[in-house]
């Protein structure tokens, strides 16, 4: 894959650590250090670095279809990033519902994306799927 254009794209980071109470998920303690590591390392390869803190369910979905809508052409690659509680086939918003994993994989397909069509599209899910 050709990765020469500058910056290469958008590195989108969903970090979920304060969870509502009545949710009765525990905080994720920690996981601002792992958003430090992964703006300086994105940012070293050239990606624009785009940090979304205690996003709800409708938030990170809001956020998936933004970034679907946009145009990619003149970047070269898309990282997504979500630190986060979840269960079997899910990430969870701090309110506790559920954002389906499929559903993100499927809104930057070539159909749905058509401006990443033939590009990398990579996707690294922090939370546990138990």
């Amino acid at each position: 894959y050709r990765m020469t254009s500058n910056p290469r794209g958008f590195c989108v980071v969903v970090n979920n650590k304060n969870f509502n109470e009545g949710t009765k998920l525990e905080d994720r303690d920690g996981t601002e250090e792992d958003v430090i590591s992964l703006q300086n390392l994105f940012k070293q390869l050239y990606f624009t670095v785009d940090i979304h803190n205690n996003q709800t369910a409708e938030e990170i979905k809001s956020i998936v279809k933004w970034y679907k809508e946009l145009d990619h052409s003149n970047y070269d690659c898309f990282v997504l990033v979500i630190l986060s509680h979840g269960s079997c086939g899910n990430v969870l918003g701090v309110d506790g519902k559920e954002v389906f994993i499929n559903d993100i994989f499927d809104s930057f397909d070539s159909i749905a994306c058509s401006s990443l069509c033939g590009k990398p599209k990579l996707f690294f899910i922090q939370a546990c799927q138990g």
